[in-house]
């Protein structure tokens, strides 16, 4: 998933590209703050499992 400023519109020269990812067996984005795991979720679904994606999304919304 791709968030922040080059989602938002208000990247600079200077911006990075924010990714946040969920692999099968390793779940890079489940140990993250909720509030950042909540700013990931809520940025633009790139591929893999959209229903898995729908499901943690669900899950950061009730926890934030």
């Amino acid at each position: 998933m791709m968030f922040g400023s080059h989602v938002t519109g208000t990247s600079r020269p200077s911006s990075d590209l924010d990714l946040a990812v969920k692999f099968i067996d390793i779940s890079d984005i489940e140990p993250l703050p909720i509030d950042v795991a909540h700013n990931a979720v809520n940025g633009v679904f790139l591929c893999g499992d959209e229903e898995a994606f729908r499901q943690f999304k669900g899950f950061t919304t009730k926890q934030n």
